[in-house]
């Protein structure tokens, strides 16, 4: 159904098939759209054509043109640091 792999910073990584996603969606009561190695659980249908067409680079570079958001690298970074101190 799966793979897990442990990193050495005690986060997890999963492999899973297809079919492995199918039957988690459907237990949780979620809609699977997939496109290669892409995959989006929904509360509601979604077209797989429009999925596919967010996926493509030329509609992902016209959205982040007007869809600007500041990156999240600096802060994330501090608060694990900060976490990882103050656990020591």
């Amino acid at each position: 159904m799966s793979k897990i792999f442990h990193t050495l910073e005690r986060q997890h990584v999963s492999f899973y098939t297809l079919d492995s996603l199918k039957i988690l969606a459907n237990r949780f009561g979620r809609h699977l759209v997939s496109y290669g190695s892409y995959h989006l659980f929904t509360t509601e249908p979604k077209s797989p054509h429009l999925f596919r067409l967010c996926l493509s680079s030329k509609i992902s570079r016209l959205v982040n043109r007007f869809n600007q958001r500041p990156s999240l690298l600096e802060p994330d970074l501090q608060f694990v640091t900060r976490t990882k101190n103050d656990e020591a």
